[in-house]
């Protein structure tokens, strides 16, 4: 009988801990660690394979997308699927009149980058993460986003 309920408890932990690490992945939670190597060698990679491009150079890139992705603008750096979708999510809604706080260069790799663009409105921290493949000259083209809000004490 306590061996079926030590299976029990565990197998309850160890569920709960793989919902939280997907979760982490799909850009709901942030993770705080020490991810600051991992970036700055996405970012070495990134001015490796374009040496023309300056990162803060794709980060205002980014931040002009984020933009025009919030005002439901026609552009080539994203499909009209992505467009609809955020002309049809309600979550972008709380975003629209917010100012940029920071863009963060999060992963880069083989022409694929995820980005995160951060506003912050009193206490209350809300983030597009973005996955964008990058192309000619470095020209960053979103294929996906995520949205999150929290609470920042």
């Amino acid at each position: 009988m306590k061996l079926l309920i030590f299976i029990v408890i565990l197998t309850s932990i160890l569920l709960s801990i793989t919902y939280i690490l997907r979760q982490i992945n799909f850009g709901k939670y942030k993770m705080k660690s020490n991810n600051s190597v991992v970036r700055q060698q996405s970012i070495q990679n990134f001015e490796k394979e374009y040496p023309e491009k300056n990162i803060n150079d794709l980060k205002i890139e980014i931040e002009k997308i984020s933009d025009m992705l919030l005002d439901n603008q026609e552009s080539n750096r994203y499909t009209t699927r992505i467009q609809e979708k955020a002309k049809n999510d309600s979550k972008l809604d709380e975003f629209r009149d917010l100012l940029v706080d920071n863009v963060e260069i999060i992963k880069y790799k083989k022409n694929k980058m995820k980005a995160q663009v951060n506003y912050i409105l009193g206490n209350i921290e809300y983030t597009i993460v973005m996955e964008m493949k990058i192309v000619n000259q470095g020209r960053a083209f979103l294929k996906n986003y995520k949205t999150m809000k929290r609470i920042i004490a």
